[in-house]
């Protein structure tokens, strides 16, 4: 059940933008609820960094 539930709040953080706040009110937990689900889950809460991103913005 653990597995599935990281992979329900990581789900509802990518199709919020990585919104906490829309995440929370999508799962229907309040937002504090979230983020402490976040630390027990050892989820970063934030959007991953893109590194394709990165060598693009260096380009001239």
């Amino acid at each position: 059940m653990d597995d599935y539930s990281r992979k329900v709040i990581e789900e509802a953080l990518r199709r919020n933008g990585w919104n906490q706040t829309r995440a929370a009110e999508a799962l229907g937990l309040q937002r504090t609820y979230l983020t402490k689900l976040l630390r027990q889950k050892a989820i970063s809460g934030r959007a991953p960094k893109d590194s394709t991103s990165s060598s693009e913005e260096d380009s001239p």
